[in-house]
């Protein structure tokens, strides 16, 4: 089954295509051949220090069995509230309400005042 590329990746595709077109093209190597980081740099137009990087990650994660690493992923954070069942069903109902009875958007400004008077009683 065929993977599907993310855009990133069929812009890659793309590049290194329009390389080989141009090489074709003069009927020769752009690059001489024995400049492979040179040639795999310009090809995807990253600079060669990032080509060698990507080299070494991969050399590692090959000798260790692991996945190359992908840099900046963002952790998963912590929630600054923390409600319990109860109280996110009654923010549920308190949304629903504005939808079902008030007819109205509920905006943060009106849920935050509503909210604020009904759980401070």
């Amino acid at each position: 089954m065929p993977k599907t590329l993310k855009s990133g990746a069929r812009q890659l595709v793309l590049k290194v295509k329009s390389f080989c077109e141009r090489e074709k093209r003069n009927k020769e190597p752009i690059i001489p051949l024995k400049r492979v980081r040179l040639r795999v740099a310009t090809m995807t137009d990253i600079s060669e220090k990032t080509v060698s990087k990507i080299t070494k990650e991969g050399e590692v994660a090959a000798s260790t069995a692991t996945e190359i690493s992908t840099p900046g992923k963002h952790c998963p954070r912590e929630k600054r509230v923390k409600l319990d069942d109860f109280e996110l069903c009654a923010l549920r109902h308190k949304i629903h309400e504005f939808y079902v009875v008030k007819r109205e958007l509920p905006t943060l400004k009106l849920l935050l005042l509503l909210l604020l008077n009904c759980f401070m009683k």
